[in-house]
């Protein structure tokens, strides 16, 4: 009897250590992977040839806008806005420590006019 119950005991207690030990790992998994990040961030910006390519994109919800011509109202309208960034480094040649490359730009807006009421 003695025996079952100390092995129920033992069977709980490690029962509660595994999840705190699962945690601890999870933790701490999380924690080097943004020690790398922030090691690969700063590589990064030391070092363009790291950095290949860029894309960025902007969105701009929705806003009100009036305009006027010569000073009599046009028009009242809703307008949003998407922009979208694309930079592509390519390394042509490199000697010793030098090293030339190129860059590609690519940039896109788009504007979104809604709402549209003519002003007469």
């Amino acid at each position: 009897m003695k025996i079952l119950y100390l092995t129920a005991v033992l069977l709980l207690t490690t029962a509660g250590v595994s999840p705190a030990q699962t945690n601890a790992d999870a933790y701490r998994k999380q924690m080097m992977h943004s020690i790398k990040k922030v090691y690969m961030t700063e590589a990064a910006v030391r070092n363009p040839s790291l950095r290949q390519v860029v894309v960025s994109n902007d969105v701009i919800a929705p806003t009100n806008i009036k305009s006027e011509l010569y000073g009599n109202k046009l028009l009242n309208a809703k307008l949003s806005q998407v922009r979208t960034t694309a930079i592509f480094t390519v390394p042509v040649t490199s000697w010793g420590k030098n090293s030339i490359s190129t860059t590609f730009s690519a940039f896109q807006q788009r504007f979104h006019l809604s709402e549209v009421t003519k002003q007469v």
